[in-house]
């Protein structure tokens, strides 16, 4: 945990606690961030703690256990001074399933609805779900929008908390939940879209 006067940059808030994500660089390390960083906030939220990412945020000085890693993001953390739930389905604008979703197995796509609530940068929501049967195969937009998502490394961390949604739908249908890159197997994607 980091102390609030201990974090600079524009995405700092008025927030009691700071959480720093460092990873070593990899093959999706940003992925594997985002799902870490899904999981972590969820388990805040049962425990009556808000949490949000701050992207422009960063540690004053790099913490001395991180040196040979990079930062990946910073995640302010408190006790909620409003309502710490909404519902995001009714609250947060989200794209449709069929405009995200082309897998038309009823149960890959109960699955990809828990996807397609997941948190991302500015709301973008930057991917699409395709595949057939069982197999789900994710897709994130090559263009930045008003947010400047163009970042692909903040896309990389929509992709993996949108994962970390797929694996808790998965995981609560009583089915198997693995992650593989195999792009080679996959459909091409979409226009506009690589695959993730």
């Amino acid at each position: 945990a980091i102390a609030p006067e201990e974090v600079v940059g524009q995405g700092r808030a008025d927030a009691p606690c700071y959480l720093a994500l460092y990873s070593v660089e990899g093959q999706s390390s940003a992925e594997n961030a985002g799902f870490l960083l899904y999981q972590l906030a969820t388990i805040l939220s049962k425990n009556g703690i808000g949490s949000v990412p701050r992207s422009g945020s960063r540690p004053k000085t790099p913490l001395e256990d991180a040196k040979n890693m990079n930062l990946v993001m910073v995640l302010s953390a408190g006790l909620p001074a409003e309502e710490l739930y909404r519902n995001p389905l009714e609250d947060i604008k989200r794209k449709p399933l069929d405009g995200i979703c082309s897998n038309e197995d009823p149960t890959a796509r109960q699955i990809v609805e828990y996807g397609r609530i997941a948190p991302s940068a500015g709301n973008c929501q930057p991917w699409y779900f395709a595949g057939d049967g069982g197999r789900i195969d994710m897709y994130t937009q090559l263009a930045g929008d008003a947010f400047n998502t163009s970042n692909t490394e903040l896309k990389a961390l929509d992709a993996g908390m949108a994962c970390y949604g797929l694996y808790v739908a998965a995981k609560e249908m009583g089915r198997f939940a693995g992650f593989a890159i195999a792009e080679e197997e996959a459909a091409p994607p979409p226009k506009g879209y690589v695959y993730s």
